[in-house]
């Protein structure tokens, strides 16, 4: 299992690399 923190920062990256995208379209 992996831990809260781990977690969330793994869909922080998720959540950033999203909107990086959506910027450069």
């Amino acid at each position: 299992k992996m831990p809260p923190k781990k977690f969330a920062e793994l869909n922080e990256i998720k959540y950033n690399t999203i909107q990086e995208k959506e910027l450069v379209v």
